[in-house]
């Protein structure tokens, strides 16, 4: 074995001894913490622990001791093997020990306040020899308080009084003492405690019941020092409500039955509950309401009639206070009354009888007490079949056609003798009519187109008879003896007529009569019909027509053409053939006749024309526009095309261009239409198409002819299209495409310039729409500047120019309005162009005569050219003279806006002066304060007169340095999200006390120090032109002229340098410079057509 291993072995073994020892080693001090101690008296306290053996010494200390250091108790074990003390001040001590029990005793001679919390801790060390092992136990002392009050408070939940059944809180409580009192109840139920450290709380809960009410609950409380005695402020007694455990009951006054008219009185009563039950009755009439002790009486009396009789009048009882309880007691009142009805006579199967049938009558009527008793004249055979509440008897009997309109009575008796009323029934028998016979009121035969009547005459039976008519199998509308025929027709021939009788009775008993009949003789006229008609035939062919007669008597049949005989007479039919038809045999006559002979009414004799249809190809016969094909704007042009062909065809006008064929108008089924422009104008200008269509023998045939339409104009843009941009950017190197879209006519002659002409592209779209487009390939920054495209014909012409420029620096704000308020100003601008990139803004403020301490806010983004922004700069100085200008900036760099200014408003307090008898003071403070007023008014006007004066060189003055600084350098995006932004119609604000934030963020920016140059190395803005479109025009679009473009030079001024080399161009140059275009050449049409060598291609 090593050293090492050894080593091991003697740290095992002095550990496990060591646990050894700290498992049977235990110290606790008596009493634990809190030790309740009385003040000035004898306190003693005990470490005890359950080790003799191992143990060694145990020490107490005692804290408290003033000085904060403690009084030490030493125990420890003598030689001879007793407990031996040491006492650090033996007049506060009484100190014993037991070493066989473990007891170390320390008793405090007298308790003082200054004990309170404070601690006495006893240290115990034990030892085996080979390990020592201290164990400690503490506890805190605590003086013994009583309440300073003697008064215990309660308090209810729910207060007031409760329903039996809920639960009530009570709870007691007191505050104060140390350790708190100990509270307790007289009455039982749920106890929670809910002390607090400074208070003692005890609530008991309970349910109550009927029998706690008047109950009285006290809270009781109890304290370590016995001195103490604690009464309730109050005790609790119960007020439990509750219902009455019995139902109320009723009783009448007088008893037994009651005749109507009566006066009747009803008691309810009903006993016990807290607070009494409530009554109501559910009846109408007088109530009283008597309450003695615990009994309640509700009584009613009202007058009875017939209507009372079984009411149930009820009494019902509620508590106020408990929703829950209900009761109620019934009576029923029994009223003497007789019917309030005479009797009634039914018929058990109400309506007719038939004859031979039995009918059951039923006598009755309802109501009365008692019933009524009932007798009748009808004799039969009787049943009683009556109710306790109607008295009804049922008599049955057979009749025949002899009962019928029989009355049978029936008669009321009652006790009561002024009732004595009767019923009357009235008996209906159905019996069946006599057979029919016919008589007619012109003999045989008749002629169609006549009118006719015919009677049928039968024995009547009950109820009415039934005539039914018919002819030729036909029901007629008629329903009764006389039919009437108003006009015979060919159809009535051989038809036969019939009349039927019946009645309800004949219908339900299956009785048929023999009906009565008559065969018809019609006469009438020949009638002819075509076997087609009318004859469709197209150009060219054959036909054959076949006429075909009828009649009575039998028409012979004959065809006629213009008069003349075609045929001879035939038997019922007659045919003609036609050869070879053209469209006039839609113009010609032929006709078939026919010819019968009536004995009774002589020659009968008809004819027809024959109807032909020849069908044949369309075509255009005509197509013109009306008053001439060429028209000045705004006129009314109408174009006609005529048609023939047969179906009537349907005729569609088009407009023909290279682009389209529009259709304008169709018309079916006509030979003219007409196609009318109200207003012309330039785009009406083209060819015009009349297509003309039908089909004939089931194909298709169409015809075409087409004319031409010239509306003159001057050259304008084409509405329909996008306008080209009047400014456009781009960057060097790229390919640039200008098209413009026109309209005109004549055709004009179109040419773009540039300093020259320049190729371009020149298309018809139609006969007056045209496309121009000038294409660069990429473009050089020679090629940059104002393009004019020039069009022109002999109405008038129009320049369109288009600037086309580098992506630059934006153009400086103008219409800059500043107004001044007391302690803010509001600033307005009008957005320039953007340079071709999107641009933001900045508003730049000073005091004027500060001018190095410039505030500067934004950005604020621009929302489109020539749109007004609005910007709000709050906390500013009252009676103040500032400075602005608005800076506009993009990618490419910032320009600035003139300096303007205004004078903020004074700030005017004014504080109450006091009148002691007169107003001489009052009145010259006034003047005074007026005069003041004025004098500040003038000074201010003569400081705005000066800014305004200086203004174009107060950058020069006073912004050296700053200027440079916060104009020549390009604003990055992720600046935008540190200042705040302003948009048209709605306004931002930013206090003065916020910009220095704002500056901060500026100045620390890397990109401050970039600026634009130019070559001389001065620093400046730049400045973008603004190209305007120039297009003139007279009122009738004739004899136009363009407008001088001139050059505009300006000054930039920048820091305190004036640049006069670079020229601001507010209006575009002359579109012409340095070409062979003159002047004279505008104002003399004839020679337009020398300008450009390109013509139109059609």
């Amino acid at each position: 074995m090593n050293i090492f291993e050894k080593f091991l072995v003697i740290v095992c073994f002095y550990y496990s001894i060591t646990e050894d020892v700290a498992e049977s080693a235990d110290v606790i001090m008596y009493p634990a913490s809190p030790a309740y101690a009385d003040l000035d008296q004898p306190f003693t306290l005990m470490c005890k622990t359950n080790v003799t053996d191992l143990w060694k010494s145990t020490s107490i200390y005692d804290e408290t001791n003033s000085n904060g250091v403690p009084n030490v108790l030493y125990f420890e074990k003598a030689v001879n093997g007793k407990c031996h003390i040491s006492i650090s001040n033996s007049n506060l001590y009484n100190t014993s020990c037991d070493l066989a029990t473990g007891e170390f005793n320390v008793t405090l001679l007298s308790v003082e306040r200054k004990y309170h919390m404070m601690y006495i801790r006893c240290s115990v060390k034990f030892s085996d020899g080979a390990s020592t092992l201290i164990e400690n136990a503490t506890t805190v002392i605590s003086i013994k308080e009583a309440p300073s009050s003697n008064t215990i408070l309660i308090t209810t939940n729910p207060i007031g009084p409760i329903i039996s059944g809920e639960t009530l809180h009570v709870t007691c409580s007191i505050s104060g003492g140390n350790p708190l009192p100990i509270l307790t109840w007289n009455c039982s139920g749920t106890v929670i405690n809910t002390s607090s450290e400074k208070s003692a709380f005890l609530d008991i809960a309970f349910t109550v019941r009927q029998q706690d009410d008047g109950t009285i609950c006290t809270c009781f409380a109890s304290h370590l020092i016995a001195s103490y005695n604690a009464t309730a402020e109050k005790v609790v007694k119960l007020n439990v409500y509750y219902h009455p455990d019995d139902s109320p009951t009723i009783t009448q006054v007088p008893e037994g039955n009651i005749d109507t008219g009566d006066l009747v009185l009803l008691n309810c009563t009903l006993n016990g509950g807290n607070p009494v039950a409530t009554l109501s009755w559910n009846c109408s009439g007088n109530t009283h309401v008597t309450i003695s002790g615990n009994t309640v009486v509700n009584t009613i009396e009202f007058n009875v009639n017939r209507s009372y009789h079984h009411t149930v009048c009820t009494c019902l009882a509620s508590h106020d206070t408990i929703d829950s309880y209900s009761d109620s007691a019934s009576h029923m009142l029994n009223v003497i009354y007789p019917p309030e009805s005479h009797p009634t006579i039914q018929q058990a199967i109400p309506g007719p009888v038939d004859s031979g049938s039995s009918v059951s009558l039923i006598y009755s009527v309802s109501g009365g007490n008692p019933l009524a008793s009932l007798t009748w004249d009808c004799k039969g055979i009787t049943q009683n079949s009556s109710s306790s509440t109607k008295t009804e008897y049922i008599v049955t009997f057979t009749v025949n056609k002899n009962f019928n309109r029989r009355v049978c009575t029936c008669s009321a008796i009652h006790p009561i003798d002024s009732y004595r009323p009767n019923a009357r029934h009235k008996l209906v028998v159905f019996y069946a009519p006599g057979e029919p016979k016919l008589l007619l009121g012109e003999s045989l035969p008749w002629f169609a187109g006549h009118k006719i009547t015919v009677y049928c005459l039968a024995d009547a039976g009950n109820p009415d008879s039934v005539y039914q008519w018919m002819i030729g199998g036909q029901k007629q509308m008629q329903k009764k003896a006389l039919l009437q025929i108003i006009s015979l027709s060919k159809s009535h021939n051989d038809q036969e007529i019939k009349c039927s009788v019946s009645n309800n009775y004949t219908l339900r008993t299956n009785i048929t009569l023999q009906p009565a009949l008559l065969k018809l003789n019609v006469e009438y006229s020949p009638e002819i019909e075509f076997d087609r008609f009318p004859v469709y035939v197209v150009e060219g062919e054959n036909t054959t027509i076949a006429c075909n007669t009828r009649g009575n008597p039998l028409p012979y049949t004959q065809w006629f053409f213009n008069g003349k005989e075609m045929t001879q007479p035939q038997q019922n039919n007659s045919v003609v053939y036609l050869n070879k038809i053209d469209r006039l045999d839609q113009e010609r006559n032929y006709t078939c006749k026919a010819t019968s002979n009536s004995s009774k009414y002589g020659i009968l004799t008809s004819d027809k024309d024959l109807s032909i249809v020849v069908f044949y190809n369309t075509s255009v016969t005509v197509v013109e526009v009306l008053n001439g094909s060429t028209f000045s704007e705004n006129l009314t042009a109408i174009l006609r095309c005529q048609v023939t062909g047969n179906p009537l065809p349907n005729v569609t006008w088009y407009f023909i261009s290279n682009e389209t064929k529009q259709i304008l108008q169709r018309e079916d089924r006509i030979v003219e239409s007409f196609y009318s422009i109200n207003a012309t104008n330039c785009l009406h200008t083209g060819i015009y198409q009349c297509t003309t269509e039908n089909v004939v023998n089931g194909t298709k045939v169409t015809n075409s002819k087409q004319t031409e339409l010239k509306v003159t104009c001057s050259p304008r843009l084409d509405n329909r299209y996008s306008k080209i941009p009047a400014k456009v950017t781009t960057e060097i190197g790229n390919d640039l495409n200008l098209t413009v879209f026109l309209v005109a006519y004549p055709p004009p002659v179109i040419r773009w310039v540039l300093g020259k002409t320049l190729n371009s592209t020149y298309v018809t779209r139609t006969g007056s729409a045209y496309t121009s487009t000038l294409y660069i390939w990429n473009i050089k920054s020679w090629e940059f500047g104002i393009y004019t495209m020039h069009a022109n014909n002999d109405n008038g012409d129009v320049f369109i120019q288009v600037s086309v420029s580098e992506k630059a620096i934006p153009t400086a704000p103008v219409h800059i309005n500043i107004l001044c308020k007391t302690k803010s100003f509001h600033v307005s601008w009008v957005s320039e162009f953007n340079g071709g990139l999107e641009q933001t803004f900045f508003v730049e403020y000073w005091i004027s005569l500060q001018s190095n301490n410039i505030t500067r806010l934004g950005p604020i983004m621009d929302i489109g050219e020539s749109t007004t922004l609005n910007y709000v700069v709050n906390g500013l100085l009252p009676g103040t003279n500032y400075s602005v200008r608005i800076l506009a900036s993009n990618a490419k760099g910032i320009t600035v806006s003139e300096t303007d200014g205004c004078i903020t408003d004074l700030e005017i307090q004014t504080n109450p002066i006091k009148q002691e008898g007169n107003n001489g003071l009052l009145n010259a403070g006034i003047v005074m304060l007026s005069v003041g007023a004025i004098l500040i008014l003038v000074f201010s006007l003569a400081l705005l007169i000066g800014v305004k004066r200086n203004a174009k060189l107060s950058v020069k003055s006073s912004n050296d340095d700053t200027s440079n600084q916060h104009n020549n350098y390009s604003f990055e995006s992720n600046v935008q999200n540190e200042v705040e932004e302003t948009i048209t119609g709605r306004h931002f604000q930013i206090d003065a006390s916020e910009t220095d934030k704002v500056k901060n963020v500026f100045e620390n920016r890397a990109y401050m120090d970039m600026s634009l140059r130019l070559g001389n190395g001065a620093t400046e803005l730049d400045y973008v032109n603004r190209p305007v479109i120039s297009r003139v025009r007279d009122n009738d679009a004739r004899g136009q002229k363009y407008e001088e473009m001139t050059l505009q030079q300006t000054e930039n001024v920048v820091g305190d340098q004036t640049d006069s080399t670079r020229q601001i161009y507010d209006f575009p140059r002359r579109a012409y410079e340095n070409t062979d275009l003159k002047e004279n050449d505008i104002s003399n049409s004839k020679q337009k057509s020398k300008y450009v060598n390109i013509k139109p291609t059609e």
